[in-house]
């Protein structure tokens, strides 16, 4: 490779990189149709109500409230062992952080299946996954 055919590679490199809402789209495609698999089924509502969005450099995955209360279980007002941390950036917060809580009802809300996906884990592959599609395109 010339040193004017790197140069031009380079050019193009700085344009993907601020724009990268195309990778992530594609990268949140499957992530949200795992999230959709995985989700607790009665009526179809959460399972159709989870979507993803791109704003800017970030990904959103949203979906009816209550799947992140089947995500993460809710305490009882007498338990605090149930429900799994609320990470941040889940929205919504919990009012009790960091835990979903009842004020009122004693008894509490496992997480479905120890929780139906994991925010680490999409953060990780979103991470990857941009990382990767940067790189082949350079």
């Amino acid at each position: 490779m010339t040193l004017n055919e790197f140069e031009q590679q380079l050019e193009g490199f700085g344009q993907s990189l601020t724009d990268i809402s195309a990778i992530l789209l594609q990268i949140a495609g499957p992530i949200v149709d795992d999230i959709k698999s995985a989700a607790p089924f009665k009526d179809g509502y959460l399972k159709d109500s989870i979507k993803a969005r791109v704003q800017g450099d970030s990904v959103f995955i949203e979906m009816l409230d209550y799947g992140m209360f089947q995500n993460f279980g809710v305490n009882g007002k007498d338990e605090n062992t149930l429900a799994n941390e609320v990470p941040f950036g889940v929205s919504p917060r919990p009012t009790s952080e960091p835990f979903y809580a009842y004020k009122k009802r004693k008894f509490g809300l496992p997480p479905y299946r120890g929780g139906f996906f994991d925010v680490d884990l999409i953060t990780e592959i979103i991470a990857d996954g941009v990382a990767q599609q940067l790189t082949q395109e350079f």
